[in-house]
């Protein structure tokens, strides 16, 4: 999923974001559960800002 920042923060300047999302699963402790939402935002940050990784 690609989504573009419209918004400018100062002018001619455009926010860039990555995100990495995880789920809680019921077995995870939190050591698991940080490292896939670490994986999932450095594969977002190797694609392009302004995506959203989900592990």
């Amino acid at each position: 999923m690609k989504i573009s920042s419209k918004i400018e923060v100062m002018r001619g300047t455009k926010p860039i974001m990555a995100f990495g999302i995880t789920e809680f699963v019921e077995e995870d402790d939190i050591d698991e559960l940080l490292n896939r939402a670490k994986y999932a935002l450095k594969e977002a940050k190797k694609q392009t800002y302004g995506r959203i990784e989900v592990a």
